[in-house]
């Protein structure tokens, strides 16, 4: 089975800040695609197919995007801490503000559930 994201990350981990390397984005279409095949999967219902590809995509090239998809991959598979994990460690890698404000009502929406 995949392996859960690790703990939340500090300030700058994961964004290119700091001592973190940025990311190799000649690798972003690799990524972008594998990103793809996650929602595809997800939304043909193969939930741990869809993990497994979000957690390759964000290997590939970090990214809050598919940490995020990460996270609604995980909820739907009732996986709470992990989908609460994932939503943190997406939410700590400085994303976009219209992401971050998806992440903040995923991440209130797990935490009532």
């Amino acid at each position: 089975p995949p392996t859960p994201p690790g703990p939340e990350p500090g300030p700058g981990s994961g964004s290119g800040e700091g001592s973190a390397a940025p990311p190799d984005e000649t690798k972003r279409a690799e990524a972008e695609a594998l990103n793809e095949q996650g929602k595809l999967k997800l939304r043909s219902a193969d939930v741990e197919g869809a993990i497994a590809t979000f957690q390759q995509a964000n290997t590939v090239v970090p990214d809050a995007r598919y940490v995020f998809n990460l996270c609604m991959a995980f909820g739907a598979a009732e996986r709470w801490d992990h989908a609460i994990a994932a939503c943190r460690q997406a939410r700590g890698m400085n994303p976009e503000e219209r992401l971050a404000m998806k992440i903040h009502a995923r991440l209130e929406m797990l935490q009532r559930r």
